[in-house]
């Protein structure tokens, strides 16, 4: 079961693909012998939708590389599209057809931060969705030009909510960290905003059991109490760790930090944001083209076949209500 919304439910069998549509909210249903609760819908009209993307890493062509070394290594078969291109064509055209009002890209974008790479993510993305698209850098980008796509804040403001984008990055550096004028800066635009406000970056807090290092902690405990600070800000959310998974600290003030599992392989993630006037709602989707499914059902194998635990997390990680419902 990838998604549950407050009007759908989606679960994938393999390659098959089973949309329950038009439900009612906050109701419990049964589905391929699984019973589940649609989420709540937040009172007024939906205001706008912003759709997220992360990790989606063109010029890649192999995956399954990193220290665990546990294997497979997987690729597409010779003479076809690699994997990153397949993955983010159907990533797009799936969004493209919701017709967001922003979709925001939160890093890892290119392999190794190279412009021939990030013309290729734009050459999916730029022309299709132009004005609406707001980019920040990944710790990939880091690894190449320093200066490409960097910018340290971003302010993104579409009906019913305002987005905080913020730049992560330390050049040459799996590790992400944020400065004080961020944070500052971040503090401003929330005390100024009648709205909520949605935080977002490419790293996600430092946490016990992290696979890859996110923030440092000096960052994630100052990130915690500033969004502490204003009642208006609803989460965080980020990519970077290839998982789906809800994290709280302490003194953030019960503010969810929001994981999305990654584009290029399995699950095959991205995220709608659903802006109604008495509440969000963040809901995830998986890519569901049969190619991008044929790639994404073998790279469940990844690391030895512990992956999809790793990377799916729970319903609750991947389907939420952000702030509360009145």
């Amino acid at each position: 079961m990838s998604t549950v919304a407050d009007d759908e439910v989606v679960i994938h069998v393999g390659g098959e693909v089973h949309r329950h549509q038009g439900l009612r909210p906050d109701t419990s249903h049964e589905f391929d012998g699984v019973v589940v609760r649609t989420l709540p819908r937040p009172g007024g009209e939906l205001l706008a939708t912003i759709a997220t993307v992360n990790d989606l890493h063109f010029g890649e062509t192999e995956c399954g590389h990193s220290s665990l070394d546990m294997g497979p290594i997987l690729s597409m078969p010779e003479g076809a599209p690699p994997h990153p291109e397949v993955m983010n064509r159907a990533a797009a055209e799936e969004i493209d057809a919701l017709g967001p009002d922003a979709l925001i890209a939160r890093g890892d974008l290119t392999d190794g931060g190279r412009p021939e790479q990030y013309e290729a993510f734009r050459s999916v993305y730029g022309d299709r969705f132009a004005a609406r698209l707001h980019v920040v850098r990944g710790n990939h980008e880091g690894y190449g030009d320093p200066d490409l796509m960097a910018h340290p804040i971003q302010h993104i403001v579409v009906p019913g909510a305002e987005v905080v984008l913020l730049d992560t990055v330390v050049a040459g550096e799996t590790q992400g960290r944020l400065e004080s004028d961020q944070l500052s800066g971040m503090e401003d635009i929330a005390a100024a905003s009648s709205v909520p406000v949605i935080v977002m970056g490419h790293h996600p807090p430092h946490l016990d059991d992290e696979v890859v290092p996110g923030l440092d902690e000096d960052s994630s405990s100052a990130l915690a109490r500033a969004m502490s600070r204003h009642p208006n800000i609803v989460a965080y959310t980020c990519g970077h760790s290839h998982r789906n998974k809800v994290t709280r600290r302490p003194e953030s003030g019960g503010v969810p930090y929001v994981q999305v599992a990654s584009v290029k392989d399995f699950p095959g993630s991205w995220a709608e944001i659903r802006v109604f006037e008495g509440g969000i709602l963040h809901i995830h989707r998986r890519i569901s083209s049969p190619e991008a499914l044929a790639w994404t059902n073998r790279t469940r194998e990844l690391f030895g076949g512990l992956y999809p635990r790793y990377s799916m997390g729970r319903l609750s990680d991947r389907c939420l209500v952000l702030g509360p419902v009145p």
